[in-house]
């Protein structure tokens, strides 16, 4: 979570109902772990969800947008973690 807010410049709460929206859709798991929640693809959703998935992620990388926070991702997993 504390890495979409700080890498999205978006609200905590905001960030929150997105993960909470992909995950009631299957799209994404969570892992709990004390005061942290861990998300990630759901590995074990249908084929077809995964290629709608696959199709949009196709579609977005020709976006200015999201290569952009593709890129401000990849400089924060670079970074070391720093607590919200």
């Amino acid at each position: 979570m504390c890495e979409v807010v700080d890498t999205l410049g978006i609200a905590q709460p905001t960030a929150s109902k997105a993960l909470n929206a992909l995950k009631a859709a299957g799209l994404v798991r969570d892992r709990r772990d004390a005061n942290w929640i861990y998300y990630r693809l759901n590995e074990s959703m249908p084929m077809w969800i995964e290629a709608i998935v696959h199709a949009t992620v196709e579609q977005l990388a020709r976006s200015k947008t999201y290569l952009a926070d593709e890129k401000r991702f990849r400089k924060s997993k670079a970074r070391s973690v720093k607590v919200c």
